[in-house]
C-alpha cells in the first residue's frame, strides 16, 4: 500500500515539474507568446555583464516600448497573421537578388501590407532603434567595448539613414 502511494506521488511530481517550467516560460514571454523587447535586449547583452540596476532600467524601458509598439501595431492594423505572412515572404525572397528598399517593398507587397501598415512598421522600427540607443547610453565604457556586433553599429552612429531622414525633414 505504501509503495503504491509513493509511486502515485512520484508520477504526480514528475508531471507537475514540466508544467511549472512551462508556466515560468510563459511568464517570461509577453502576451501572444512574444518575448518582451526588454527581455530580448537583456538576453543580447548577457555577455556585457549588466548590473541589476541596469537590467531593471532596461526592463522598465522595454515595457514602455512594448506598450508603444503595441499601440502602433493596433493603429496600423498589423496582426500576428500578417506578421507570419511577412516572415514567410521574407524567407522566400531571401535569394531573390533584391536588396534594401527594393527587397523590403517586395516583401511587404507579397505579405499584403497596406501603406499604413508599412508606415506602422517604420514607426515600430524607429521606436526600437531609439530604445537600443537609450540602452547603450546606460552602459559603461567597458561594457560598450563588449557589445554584440549588431548593437555596435548604433554606438558608432551607423544609423545614417535615420540621420539623413531627420536632416531632410528639418529642411
Amino acid at each position: 500500500m505504501y509503495l503504491k502511494c509513493l509511486a502515485v506521488t512520484a508520477v504526480a511530481a514528475m508531471l507537475a515539474v514540466p508544467a511549472s517550467a512551462e508556466d515560468a516560460e510563459k511568464k517570461m514571454k509577453g502576451k501572444k507568446g512574444r518575448q518582451s523587447i526588454g527581455a530580448q535586449i537583456v538576453k543580447q547583452l548577457a555577455k556585457v555583464g549588466l548590473t541589476e540596476e541596469q537590467t531593471s532600467k532596461i526592463m522598465e524601458m522595454g515595457k514602455a516600448a512594448d506598450e508603444n509598439m503595441k499601440s502602433i501595431r493596433e493603429a496600423a492594423g498589423i496582426t500576428n497573421e500578417l506578421n507570419k505572412k511577412r516572415m514567410e515572404a521574407q524567407k522566400s525572397m531571401k535569394d531573390s537578388g533584391k536588396k534594401g528598399k527594393e527587397l523590403q517593398a517586395a516583401i511587404n507587397e507579397a505579405a499584403g501590407f497596406t501603406e499604413d501598415q508599412v508606415a506602422g512598421l517604420k514607426k515600430m522600427n524607429e521606436a526600437r532603434m531609439m530604445l537600443h540607443k537609450k540602452v547603450i547610453g546606460l552602459l559603461t565604457d567597458e561594457q560598450k567595448e563588449n557589445l554584440p556586433k549588431q548593437m555596435q553599429r548604433l554606438m558608432k552612429g551607423g544609423d545614417k539613414k535615420m540621420k539623413k531622414k531627420k536632416e531632410k525633414d528639418a529642411a
